[in-house]
């Protein structure tokens, strides 16, 4: 598991390189869409916001995923790929909400600071016991929080007028947007808290929330889509799974020949 007996984390394999770095690089460009594309128009200036968020976006993801490379190479002695790709992912999260109303040398800081949450908030989970295999707390999450308290620290009337917003009070002067910022990030902490519980603990009430003994250690990949694992071939000769059928022994090594060189 993701823990050991003593409940040290375990190294465990973190999945195909380039199929993590494809997918984190598609997500980029389509934060682009995501995010520029959200000024809906093109006329009376939108095209100038939509540029500006596309330059923060940029500068944001780029600062984060190149602090986390620094980051990396400092306390691990080696640039983990997965980790820098999480750095990249909470850039442009906690650049989403601000991009229109922050100045570029805003999004550097809120991109150099997101690198820093990824790196703790993953510890903080493990250090907690808590298996989060997509990282999405962190990147989601504690990045996300970030960006919205992001843009009552660093609002302006100057900017929140260039990205075509009514200026009709002094909320980013004296403090008043930030509190709004920390008010709507408890709400959706509380409402996403509170809808998850319900519907975990109804699957948990319904079908169950884990499988059985069995059915873990034979692997879901190979009973549940017919997709074999090199931990499952290697086992193959030992024990039936769940279904009551053995797995062919020569496949099983062959197939497990094929998988090796890519299991890092």
């Amino acid at each position: 598991g993701r823990f050991d007996e003593e409940g040290k984390p375990s190294q465990i394999y973190v999945g195909n390189a380039t199929l993590q770095t494809l997918g984190t690089l598609l997500l980029w460009v389509g934060f682009y869409g995501l995010t520029c594309g959200s000024t809906v128009t093109l006329s009376k200036g939108g095209a100038n916001v939509a540029a500006r968020i596309a330059a923060n976006m940029s500068i944001a993801a780029a600062s984060s995923t190149l602090a986390c490379v620094l980051i990396s190479r400092i306390f691990s002695s080696r640039y983990e790929l997965w980790f820098i790709l999480q750095g990249t992912v909470g850039g442009l999260v906690a650049m989403s909400a601000g991009a229109h109303v922050l100045d570029p040398w805003m999004a550097l800081l809120v991109g150099l600071l997101a690198a820093v949450l990824v790196y703790a908030g993953n510890h903080l989970l493990l250090k907690l016991h808590i298996d989060d295999a997509c990282g999405t707390a962190v990147c989601h999450g504690l990045c996300g929080v970030w960006g919205l308290w992001a843009v009552g620290i660093f609002c302006s009337d100057k900017n929140v007028l260039y990205a075509g917003y009514p200026v009709e009070n002094d909320a980013c002067r004296n403090a008043e947007q930030f509190g709004t910022q920390v008010v709507t990030s408890l709400a959706l902490i509380t409402w996403t808290v509170s809808t998850a519980a319900a519907a975990w603990f109804l699957i948990y009430l319904t079908v169950g929330l884990r499988v059985s003994y069995e059915e873990e250690e034979s692997g879901l990949d190979i009973l549940y889509h017919g997709i074999r694992m090199t931990h499952v071939m290697h086992k193959a000769d030992e024990r039936r799974d769940a279904y009551g059928y053995k797995v062919d022994k020569d496949d099983m090594e062959l197939m497990g020949d094929m998988a090796y060189p890519y299991e890092g």
